[in-house]
This record gives C-alpha cells, structure tokens and sequence, in this order.
C-alpha cells in the first residue's frame, strides 16, 4: 500500500473515527493448485467493507513458506483496514470544510477496490488489486498494488529476478515505492518502447524515458503484464495493462526460469 500521506498531501491526517469491519464472502469457490511443496486452496476474495476487497487467504497453510504468505497478507489487509480509517476521517475534515458533509458516520463507497489472482501456483502467488479513492481535495484517485510470492520460500518474489543481466533492469529511482511485499515498479531495457507499440502510441508525451513498470504473471492468458505505474493524477487513463506473449518478452531479456512458470501455469 502506497501511504496515503504521499497520495494525498493535501489532506488531513488525522485518526480515531471508529471503524467496523466486515467479511462477506465474494466469490466462494476455492480455487486448488500445487505448488512445488504441497497442495494448497486459495479462500474466496472477501471484503474488509462494502466494495473493498481483502486479499485473500491460503486455505490449508500446512507448511512454513504457506504460513509466511498468510501472514504477509494478513498483515496487508489489517494495514488497510487503517487506510480506510484513515480516508474515512480525511473526507469527513474536507466536507465539513466545504460544507459537503451527508451526516452519514463512514463515507459511503470513499474506496472502491478490486482483487484479482492471476497465478496461483506451482511457482507464485500473484494477486493485483486496483484501487478507486476520494478522501477529499481536488479530484480521485487511483492505483494498482501488485503482491507475488515465491512458493518455495514465501517470501515476496524479487521481480528483478525475473531478468535477464542484459536488460539492466533496475527499480525505479526517484519514485516513491510501497512497503513489503507489495511489488516495486521496473525500469528495464526495451519495456517502454514495447509498452509504446501495444498501447498504439496514445499516450507517448505521458511516460519518462525511464518509465517505471509494475509487472506480474497471468496463468490465465500465458502473458507478462505490464502497467506504467507513477503516473500523475490527470494521466491515470494512460496505465493500460499490457500482456507480454512470452516470445514477446523473451526478446526483451525476461529469465527463462519466470517464463518457463508462466507457461507451466497457463
């Protein structure tokens, strides 16, 4: 989770509007994979509140690396549950201030958030959500939070891992990046022109030469998926989701070893 201070500086930042959280099952078939160490079932995606969704939870955690995914996630949905409390009393400070206040205790869909799995197994656990937000100011807000785990270890795969020395990928500098496990955005050799000739070219005059990516693995379709991430405010229509075949991102020096779990998935 980007800290909502850096998203919206303009803001209050105050605390202790109380806050309750509800789970209300979204989508309650499991989903069933094997990894390289044990089976496991992903848990329906369920909401923290109305139109917010958790990140969900293994089923059967019976190993280590199973158990440090769970609480990573664990640790990311309480950390939203503060975000929440926290936007909640940001938009009430703005709308008394610019006499908008409904008299309703917690704004009603302030947070709009979708999660989705893209790989579950046998080597990641990819998760994405996009986020939808007003807390108050000027105009919403919106980004996207990528979380992958490497099943071997559960711990929060490297996506630097994922590249080849020769395509001097590197996090991006001079942006600010989330916490763990939530995925740092790429720079690489090659991904900004690629992401320029599938886009069609529509949004060129928005992205920098060292343009930062979030990147994750889709089982469904066999792709890379690429997304511009930083982009400013009025530019959020320009952060397309992008799918890399896996030749595609072959030639732009993707590791054999992610491609090859990609394609082991699909």
């Amino acid at each position: 989770m980007k800290p909502l201070r850096a998203v919206l500086p303009c803001l209050f930042l105050t605390f202790g509007l109380p806050f309750a959280a509800s789970l209300s099952a979204q989508n309650p078939e499991s989903q069933a994979k094997t990894s390289g160490i044990s089976s496991f079932k992903i848990g329906p995606i369920r909401q923290l509140r109305k139109d917010v969704d958790a990140w969900p939870l293994i089923l059967n955690a019976s190993n280590p690396s199973l158990q440090r995914v769970n609480a990573a996630l664990t640790s990311m949905n309480r950390k939203m549950l503060s975000t929440l409390r926290e936007c909640d009393t940001n938009y009430i400070a703005w709308a008394k201030i610019v006499n908008k206040l409904t008299g309703k205790a917690s704004p009603a869909h302030d947070w709009v958030r979708k999660v989705r799995v893209t790989m579950h197994g046998p080597a990641y656990l990819s998760l994405v959500a996009t986020n939808s937000f007003f807390c108050g100011g000027v105009h919403p807000y919106m980004f996207t939070e990528v979380a992958v785990f490497d099943l071997k270890t559960g711990e929060p795969a490297d996506p630097l891992k994922w590249f080849e020395s020769s395509s001097n990928a590197s996090y991006a500098a001079d942006v600010e990046q989330p916490d763990p496990p939530l995925e740092k955005s790429i720079s690489a050799r090659g991904l900004l022109p690629k992401y320029r000739e599938l886009t069609n070219h529509e949004c060129d005059n928005v992205y920098t030469e060292s343009q930062p990516f979030l990147i994750w693995p889709d089982a469904s379709s066999g792709h890379v998926i690429l997304v511009a991430d930083v982009l400013a405010g009025c530019c959020r229509s320009c952060d397309v989701e992008t799918g890399l075949t896996l030749e595609q991102a072959r030639k732009l020096g993707f590791d054999e070893s992610f491609l090859k779990a990609i394609q082991e998935a699909h």
